[in-house]
């Protein structure tokens, strides 16, 4: 087979909606196949990152942070925006096509034989975990697709566990309360395992986290407690901050005896509390503390914070990346360490010889996300075209209501789909702004909007800001890129 016709049966094949499987039966499943792969699964240290937001982010981050320490490096990430193979990486570089369809095939082979139908996500899974193996990576990370413990990345042995912040999402799936949606997200605890913890805006999601954690002897780090920092510098193409990790708060309670002798933590020991230490308290080893000045190639302080996440995660996961950091006065995110679509400014120069506006990218699909995207609009993109959509099963109402509040920032919302992978109700949304934005234009067909988003930008000379679905994001990206790949008129 060729790569186009592994993505035209990958994009032919159902979701678990239209399986009509529970969900338990999700993790049984992908045992059942990983088995029959001989557990390719199982190889290599591994970090297993759940959340609302900032999972990929964070993810791409440890793979920085690790790399720089001497790893090899493999990461599973979700959705994509250009590719399929966009979500398998083996230092920085893609699977390739050729990897891609032969492991493609043996997945094939072994629905057809065993006379069972995968899912997508199950299917990339499982080649990821293959090429993996293939690569003999040091390390790999896993972002969870969609909640926790019924994910199918759930069954990985992690060495290091990293929840994300919390909000309101998947709300038909995971529940409709914060305290529903963290218990989902904290099935990756395992018993004895660390957890750290991002900055969380509901207080009552890191309460359960830091329970769920103790309840399995799971040592926890809040990344607040632990990391402060001062942003001295924040500009369009950077953020630079000044950042400290607190000795104080990383003694006891926090490191896992596994780190004390060994070069990187086994994921195999199933770590236990000490029989002389304080009830769940897990003997101390003293972290050096740690100053540095950090810079990001980022436009989002979410995002920075995104980084750092990933940075500490590392720093407390294996003492080479420690060493490497200690010999430092400063440390540089490089664009190996941003993604596609996260807060990515994008140039109309690029493509027409006629309009030098810019475009703002933003995959923010949270109430929070887009809340922080709209600061980042207010400050450098004012008076700017949105190009805007949302996916119907998402926190509607709540991100509407964040548009709502700050629609001056925008001389014309043009409301759009969000293209085929995801419901949408543009008409709804045009009928909510168009009673509050004199300038609100309804043009469902992406392909369309973009067309005349690029136009209103060449004629008014005004930038376009794009954001409110990671779908729209992506369909936006690549309607860019083919732009871009064009002769300039």
């Amino acid at each position: 087979m060729t790569y186009r016709e592994i993505v035209h049966w990958l994009e032919l094949l159902p979701n678990y909606a239209y399986l009509g499987l529970p969900r338990e039966q999700k993790l049984i499943r992908i045992k059942t196949a990983l088995t029959f792969f001989k557990d390719p699964h199982s190889l290599s240290n591994i970090l297993h990152v759940a959340g609302s937001k900032g999972k990929s982010s964070t993810s791409i981050s440890c793979s920085y942070c690790l790399q720089l320490a001497g790893f090899n490096v493999g990461v599973f990430t979700s959705p994509h925006v250009q590719s399929y193979r966009e979500r398998i990486v083996y230092n920085d570089q893609w699977i390739s096509e050729a990897d891609f369809v032969t492991l493609a095939e043996k997945v094939k082979q072994y629905c057809d034989t065993q006379g069972i139908i995968l899912i997508p996500f199950e299917i990339l899974f499982i080649i990821a975990c293959l090429f993996f193996r293939k690569k003999k990576c040091d390390w790999v990370i896993y972002e969870v697709g969609l909640g926790g413990r019924f994910d199918t990345t759930n069954v990985v042995a992690p060495t290091y566990t990293i929840v994300t912040e919390i909000e309101k999402e998947h709300t038909d799936i995971l529940g409709d309360t914060i305290q529903k949606i963290t218990k989902e997200k904290a099935g990756i605890i395992k018993e004895g395992i660390p957890l750290m913890i991002g900055a969380q805006v509901h207080s009552e999601a890191k309460d359960l986290l830091v329970r769920y954690a103790q309840d399995a002897h799971a040592p926890q780090h809040y990344m607040p407690s632990i990391c402060r920092y001062t942003i001295t510098q924040h500009d369009i193409d950077h953020i630079t901050a000044d950042i400290q990790l607190c000795p104080d708060t990383m003694t006891s309670k926090t490191i896992p005896e596994s780190m004390k002798n060994s070069e990187i933590a086994s994921s195999k020991k199933q770590l236990k509390p000490s029989k002389t230490a304080p009830s769940g308290e897990i003997p101390s080893l003293k972290i050096p503390p740690l100053k540095l000045v950090v810079k990001s190639h980022t436009i989002n302080p979410t995002i920075f914070e995104d980084q750092l996440l990933g940075f500490v995660t590392c720093y407390f996961a294996t003492h080479t990346f420690r060493d490497y950091c200690n010999t430092l006065t400063s440390f540089e995110f490089s664009d190996r360490a941003q993604l596609p679509a996260r807060s990515e400014i994008l140039y109309t120069s690029k493509i027409s010889s006629h309009t030098n506006s810019r475009l703002f990218l933003d995959a923010a699909h949270t109430r929070n996300s887009c809340r922080t995207a709209f600061t980042t609009i207010a400050r450098h993109f004012p008076n700017s075209l949105l190009l805007f959509s949302l996916a119907y099963n998402k926190e509607h109402a709540l991100i509407l209501g964040e548009l709502i509040a700050q629609h001056t920032l925008f001389s014309e919302i043009i409301v759009t789909s969000t293209g085929s992978e995801k419901k949408s109700k543009p008409e709804d949304i045009f009928a909510s702004l168009n009673t509050i934005h004199a300038k609100t234009r309804l043009i469902p067909n992406i392909n369309k909007a973009f067309d005349y988003a690029l136009h209103a930008s060449s004629l008014q000379k005004k930038d376009i800001c794009c954001i409110g679905s990671f779908f729209l994001a992506s369909e936006v990206r690549n309607l860019w890129k083919n732009q871009e790949n064009k002769p300039k008129k």
